[in-house]
Formats: C-alpha cells, structure tokens, sequence
C-alpha cells in the first residue's frame, strides 16, 4: 500500500532519514515484517495470525494518521508539503506513538526501526522528541523500557563520523562503495552501534566528496580537517591510482631478473587470498588492463605529471610490451650470431638456456633471457612480419640481416608471409649468384633475341647437367667474381651497422 504515490514519486530520500516525507514512504506491510521479524515463530500459525491482526492495525494507525496530517499541510499554511513531518509531528501524540512503538517492540521484539519505517522518521526525529519527551522523565523511563534506541537522536554528522570511524576499524580505509548501506538488512552486528544501522554511508560519502554536503558553512573546515585525519578518499581518483602503484611495485618485485623495465602481462590479475605473498586487499585487482589503460588512454595520468614519473621510476615503458619484447629478442639473437660464426639460424625449438656450472664460470646468457622462446620469436618475424611494422621496421630489419639472419628456409611448411624484397634494406648489398644462374639469365636473353618462347627451369637444367666442363667455365668465373663482390660490399656494410643500438 503507497500512500498519494503519484504525487511525491519523484521526491528524494535522505541519507538518514531525516528528511523523507512520510507520504512518500510505503505504509507497513505484514508480509515483509512478519518474514524479517518473527524468526522461529514463522512456522506457527497461531502466532502467524496474531501478527497479521496486530500489523494491520498498525498499518491502519498510520493510514489514518496520514490522511489527517495531509489535509491539515493543505488547509493550514504553518504545514507546507516540503516541510517533511510538519503535520504529522503535531497530530501524532505521545500516547499513539507510545502505543505505535509498543505494537512494533510486540511484532519485532525490539525498537531498531529501519530508517525507511514511517515510525521511524516520527520518533527517532528531533521535532518530536523535543515536543514530546524533553522534560518528561516519566516518558523516557518507558521508552527506556522498549529499548528505545536515544543514539538515533544525534545529529547525522555525528553518526556518519561514527559510522566511518566503524567502517575504517573493519576494512582498514574509508574508500566506501557507494551501494553500501551499515547493515542494510538490520541484523545483529557486533561492528557498529545500532543507532548507525540503515545509514547510507557510501552515498553520503559521495556527495561530500562532489557535492560537498555536510562540510559546507561555517563548521565545514573543521569537518574537512576531521575527515582528513581520519583518511577519508577525498580524490578517487587519487586512491586508484595508489592502488595501481602499489599492485605494480609488489609485480615488480617479483618479476625476478636484474630488469629495469616493468613488463606486466595484459591478462595478468593479481592473486587472490594472499597467494604468492600478495597483499589480499589486492587480491582480483587486473593490473595487466589497468597498466594497458594508462598507456593507450591516459588513465589517471592525463593531467597528473607527478604519477607519469611515479610509474616511470619503477620502470613503466610508454611504448608498450612490444618495444620491450623486440629489445629482448634482438639481444638474444646478437649473442646467438655470436656464438655461431655471425649466422643466425635459430632452431625452432630453441629456448635460452638457463645458466650451467658454478657463478665464477663465464656464462653467455643473461639472466633475464632465461626462457626467452627465440627460435618462435624470429620464426613469427620470418614468417608474420613481427616487429617489423611501423617506423622501426627499416631499422630492426637492418639490424637483423647484421646479425645473419636467414630470411628463408626453403618450401618446408609454408612460405613466408612478408615480402622479402621488403626485407632487404637500402645499402644492403645484392645477393650472391651461383653458375646455373648466369647461364639460365644468358639462355633465357637469347631465346627472347631469337624471337623464340620462354623454357622451364627443368629444360634448362637438362642443358647445363649435358654441357662439358669446359663450357661452364664462362659461369663459373662469372660466379666467383660475383662472390668476391658479394663479400666485399657485405664487409663494407656491417662496418656501418650499429647492432647495439635499440629500434
């Protein structure tokens, strides 16, 4: 049952409850408080019944109430609709709100009202307390009786001070959700005073902080002054930030290696139940995304030169994993030229080793190269082009043929994806020709003088494997001085290659 629903339907409800009109709040209904309320007795029908008799007169008390209050706020003009309780405040006695509190405590047991409850925003209400109960000793004897609850008569900023000091006591900060309400469901809780029951801690927290409610006036310094000293989240943007510093200063302890640079997987996730020595207020946080964030979108950093060099002290690359995995992979692959006569013909298969023998033995591999996959890596960059798109492309690749990389293998299990006259840089000296290819060049000019059609590499390969040795010596000096020239502009070129430098 709603009371003129329409009327009020878009009107706001307080925080606290202290300023919700009534004829906007539901009238009781016996279904929800018998569920919430009678505990054990729900199986007994007898009781089951008493309480529905019980809850409909109430529900009917307030229904009268309200009617009355609502055409006296219209005829008298001391009752204005916005002024929450006006009417009602002066209508409701202290003998049918006594009898109301004394039905309550008889279905529920106790006088802790959700802050919904139209009783409640009636008696837990400074109006009517001073109306009512100030200077009558012999009326607070009896609510004392009902256990009613005086804490829920204080003014709101000492109960959201009360319940935030609470909050800060069980997790440890006050960066409140904003759904969260200091036990919502009214059930028994040892953490906080039930006078902070219902309170709706994370909206108010978010309205001081962009609405600035309840720190504007005269006593808002002083209340600023008391939030800040409690640690309250003024700047969520300020905490996440913390929060991602934080997580990435604990991965980067644990990357391992003697590694500059923070390379965060973007998958990767934080841990949960302290796993891996993790703090768990961590725990589930997706460090891999947020770090991806902040590099492709300017998350938390964009007006903020103070976090840019926050992150860049503890070794965050702007350019993204990809430039990081290229100087690994260059580097490996400068130390397998090396070690293999200046050829770079990786195995597939082939993965860093990690280091043998005892600490005082030279050892050629880094340790944070240990496990580097680089026989997948260069077959990728053979086959997929990888590292070799964008700006860096014309450089990486001349570092690459520095190192003898071999670009193809041959017709094994695919042909090579990108162009490999692409591959072969300006400067890069033309590769070498063998004897057949002289003659097969020759063979082919002449055909084409003598107007005849073209021939297969089979035909002419049948011509040179007949021809005498001493037909074949025109190719073969024509081979060896094409190796010496290969040789020779090949030496000229890697004097002017820097290998070292990162693309």
């Amino acid at each position: 049952m709603v009371v003129n629903e329409g009327r009020n339907k878009g009107r706001n409800k307080g925080c606290l409850g202290f300023s919700t009109n009534i004829r906007t709040i539901p009238a009781i209904h016996h279904v929800h408080y018998s569920n919430n309320y009678i505990g054990e007795n729900n199986n007994n029908n007898s009781y089951n019944n008493d309480v529905r008799d019980k809850s409909f007169e109430f529900e009917d008390l307030f229904l009268q109430l309200d009617l009355e209050s609502r055409s006296t706020s219209r005829s008298s003009p001391q009752h204005p609709l916005d002024s929450p309780y006006s009417g009602i405040n002066n209508l409701l006695t202290y003998s049918d709100a006594l009898s109301a509190l004394t039905m309550y405590h008889g279905v529920c047991g106790n006088l802790i009202i959700p802050r919904s409850h139209p009783l409640s925003k009636v008696v837990y209400n400074f109006g009517w307390w001073k109306s009512h109960v100030l200077g009558h000793p012999s009326r607070v004897l009896e609510l004392n009786e009902l256990g009613f609850i005086w804490g829920r008569l204080q003014s709101p900023w000492n109960l959201i001070v009360e319940s935030l000091l609470c909050y800060k006591s069980v997790h440890g900060h006050l960066d409140v959700p904003t759904d969260y309400v200091v036990n919502s469901k009214y059930k028994p809780c040892p953490d906080y005073p039930v006078a902070t029951w219902g309170v709706e801690l994370g909206v108010i927290c978010n309205n001081i902080r962009s609405r600035n409610f309840y720190i504007g006036g005269a006593s808002g310094p002083e209340r600023v002054e008391q939030l800040v000293n409690m640690g309250f989240v003024f700047d969520k943007s300020e905490a996440l930030f913390d929060k991602l510093l934080r997580a990435a200063k604990e991965y980067k302890v644990r990357q391992g290696g003697n590694i500059r640079t923070l390379r965060v997987p973007q998958k990767f996730v934080v841990p949960e139940g302290g796993k891996d020595g993790w703090p768990e207020d961590l725990g589930g946080f997706r460090l891999g995304e947020k770090l991806t964030a902040v590099r492709q979108k300017g998350l938390y950093v964009k007006k903020s030169a103070s976090r840019r060099l926050a992150l860049e002290d503890i070794g965050f690359q702007w350019s993204g994993n990809n430039s990081l995995g290229w100087l690994s992979v260059i580097h490996a692959a400068a130390i397998y030229s090396r070690l293999h006569d200046r050829v770079l013909d990786v195995p597939d298969n082939f993965v860093v080793p990690k280091r043998e023998g005892g600490e005082g033995e030279e050892w050629p591999w880094p340790e944070h190269l240990e496990g580097l996959k680089l026989g997948l890596r260069l077959k990728r960059i053979r086959l997929n082009g990888d590292h070799l798109k964008g700006e860096n492309a014309k450089g990486r690749k001349m570092q690459l043929d520095a190192l003898g990389f071999v670009w193809y293998r041959g017709r094994k299990r695919g042909r090579p994806s990108v162009n490999l006259d692409e591959c072969k840089t300006t400067g890069q000296p033309k590769g070498k020709r063998n004897a057949f290819s002289f003659f097969r060049s020759s063979y082919a000019k002449e055909r084409k003088e003598r107007g005849e059609g073209s021939t297969t590499s089979k035909e002419v390969g049948e011509i040179w494997r007949g021809m005498k040795e001493e037909d074949k010596t025109k190719w073969e000096e024509l081979a060896r001085e094409d190796k010496e020239r290969y040789e020779r502009e090949m030496a000229d070129n890697k004097a002017t290659l820097s290998v070292g430098a990162p693309m």
